[in-house]
């Protein structure tokens, strides 16, 4: 689909550690800033040193490779640019 080539490509791993490119869907969302702030949606955790997005995401969902949750949280949309050791506790 045309609409799908102005998205910008990232690349990533798939569940075997290959490198894959994945088309970023998410560059255009935005948490919606009362939900943000909604205690009732996130889960409460202090970060500890060493925390990474995928241990947390281990650590909550059983799978590291929902990272991408734990970024969405802290609203982080594009984890190249933005420093991921600034994530809140969600």
């Amino acid at each position: 689909m045309k609409y799908f080539q102005t998205f910008p490509q990232i690349a990533s791993n798939d569940y075997n550690g290959n490198s894959i490119t994945l088309t970023n869907l998410m560059v255009r969302s935005e948490l919606i800033p009362s939900l943000a702030r909604n205690p009732a949606l996130f889960y409460s955790y202090d970060i500890q040193d060493g925390d990474t997005p995928e241990i947390i995401a281990e650590k909550y969902y059983g799978d590291p490779y929902r990272y991408w949750i734990v970024l969405y949280g802290n609203q982080i949309m594009d984890r190249s640019e933005e420093h991921t050791s600034e994530l809140q506790s969600h």
